[in-house]
């Protein structure tokens, strides 16, 4: 009498993918890393404390010279006025503090930059997406790629100058999407503040995995990272209970390549490509409540939404808006149905996004309700690059 083996099972829901991250690996972490997992070993991980709001360390180059001109904090190519910095030594760690809010919109950036025994500076990082219009700041997290700051001597009084350029996620109240902040920094000189020796980056091909927990214990990333500490291949994230939160592609630091992301229930999200930490291409987005979402469909170019956008009904496929965008912006004529499929408004927007020109609603029966002329509002608009 013969006996089948039980299917093996797993909760630790790294081991799904340790199998595409073989081909990935050079020979040698192949064997040593990736089949070592397989075998039950672990993976280099951090010791950090990773909660939503937790820093994650991101390499820092030390340079013999940088372009500063002004503080600048950029979220995915959107420039806001005015933007602030500051900066502390409290004898151990130097904090710095960007912020770019408005009175409206914003972030603020944070970074935390502590010296080593052998002098050799390391960096952390953590965001913070801020609104004072009816919704609460939401953290930007898992914060990675690079950090420059300009050598200095320990007596220098020149302002520090510091440069980054970072992609993480930003949290939302059920679900999560791909940011990317780029800036820079020229600030006073805190009193005690220690040198800053040029530095060189390590040299090597090989890509080495890692294992990021929440504090919890429970897997908060897992991916590859090159000699120089920045992520490369594929990574995954996943939410503090355990359940898949993104599937994306770095390169050098930046996320670049497929972008697929879910809902805190484990639903399927987003997805699109990245190209260094922006939507490029054609992407589907999922907008409303889970399960009676929308999905909007178009394409981006450089972060900013182009060309023609339509919203569909998830569940069944109808039509519900469509329009045009220019830089982000609606243009033009746009319309909106009814889910009998009969039009529910039609407004034009001007070369600025805003609404501009006659409009017409209608009541799902298909009788007239209003119409008129738009005025455009007071308040400016947001600028790019």
């Amino acid at each position: 009498m013969s006996s089948k083996a039980a299917p093996h099972t797993s909760s630790n829901p790294v081991e799904p993918i340790i199998g595409g991250m073989k081909q990935f690996f050079t020979p040698s972490i192949a064997r040593v890393g990736c089949v070592a997992l397989l075998l039950g070993c672990a993976p280099m991980e951090s010791s950090q404390e990773l909660g939503p709001d937790a820093w994650t360390e991101v390499p820092v180059r030390i340079v013999p010279e940088l372009q500063v001109e002004s503080n600048a904090l950029v979220r995915d190519g959107f420039v806001r006025e005015p933007c602030e910095a500051n900066a502390r030594f409290d004898g151990a760690a130097l904090q710095l503090t960007v912020t770019n809010f408005n009175g409206l919109y914003g972030q603020t950036l944070e970074l935390r930059l502590t010296q080593g025994p052998a002098g050799r500076w390391r960096a952390w990082s953590r965001g913070l997406d801020r609104s004072d219009v009816g919704a609460t700041d939401l953290p930007i997290i898992d914060l990675v790629g690079t950090v420059e700051v300009q050598a200095r001597e320990a007596a220098d009084q020149a302002p520090l100058e510091l440069s980054f350029d970072l992609v993480g996620i930003q949290l939302r109240f059920n679900y999560c999407e791909p940011v990317r902040l780029q800036g820079s920094f020229v600030v006073g000189v805190p009193r005690g503040l220690p040198a800053f020796e040029v530095t060189s980056d390590p040299q090597g091909e090989h890509a080495s995995p890692v294992l990021l927990r929440w504090s919890s214990g429970m897997p908060r990333a897992f991916g590859a990272v090159d000699a120089r500490g920045r992520r490369t291949g594929p990574w995954t994230t996943w939410y503090p209970d355990g359940a898949r939160q993104t599937v994306s592609h770095f390169e050098r630091g930046s996320r670049s390549g497929v972008w697929r992301n879910f809902a805190t229930s484990g639903e399927p999200r987003d997805e699109g490509q990245l190209a260094d930490g922006l939507r490029t291409g054609t992407w589907s987005e999922v907008t409303g409540p889970q399960g009676l979402g929308l999905v909007e469909t178009g394409a981006y170019e450089r972060g900013a939404r182009t060309g023609v956008w339509t919203t569909t009904k998830r569940s069944d496929g109808s039509l519900r808006s469509r329009g045009e965008y220019e830089a982000h912006r609606k243009v033009g004529q746009w319309v909106e149905w009814w889910s009998n499929g009969n039009v529910r408004s039609e407004v034009q927007y001007n070369a600025k996004g805003h609404p501009e020109g006659p409009f017409k609603r209608w009541l799902s029966d298909g009788t007239l309700e209003a119409e008129g002329v738009n005025e455009p509002p007071p308040w400016g608009r947001i600028d790019r690059e």
